[in-house]
């Protein structure tokens, strides 16, 4: 496979499969980044892989009758910490919590100067610096099925 910009090219012997990206929404609180990705067929919680090391993280899924595969790769503005990552997944939805590795307000979410077009801000799991709020999802997408901690990859 190669990663060519936004899109992961797998090549085979005989085909070329372009891999489709979901819609990723993040949000963030002090000491978290709240990942969103929104698909457009159900997936399979199976085939969800998660992978994260410091400031990468990489998301891959299947759907689950037989149709597409997806895949987002984001390198992150700042590192977080890869020990302490929680995914849940529900039919067309993956929730993933990043914690950081040092809490403080990120001004973007990823390296690139310039906006990614997936790529949008989840005002919903957005908690301002000086506020005294928890995070509190007024949103109950990905509250249905957690994926257990072993899902999560670290990648080095």
């Amino acid at each position: 496979a190669e990663y060519m910009g936004s899109v992961l090219i797998h090549i085979g012997t005989m085909s070329t499969a372009v891999v489709k990206q979901p819609a990723v929404k993040w949000g963030q609180s002090l000491d978290k980044v709240f990942l969103t990705l929104d698909y457009s067929e159900n997936i399979s919680p199976e085939s969800t892989k998660i992978e994260c090391s410091g400031r990468k993280i990489r998301v891959e899924s299947k759907a689950k009758s037989g149709g597409g595969e997806y895949c987002v790769e984001i390198e992150l503005k700042h590192k977080v910490n890869e020990g302490n990552v929680s995914s849940k997944i529900q039919d067309k939805c993956v929730c993933v919590t990043l914690t950081k590795t040092h809490p403080k307000a990120w001004s973007l979410l990823t390296t690139r100067k310039n906006k990614i077009k997936n790529v949008k801000i989840d005002w919903s799991k957005w908690v301002d610096a000086g506020s005294d709020e928890e995070q509190t999802s007024s949103d109950d997408t990905c509250a249905l099925t957690e994926k257990p901690q072993g899902g999560v990859t670290h990648i080095h």
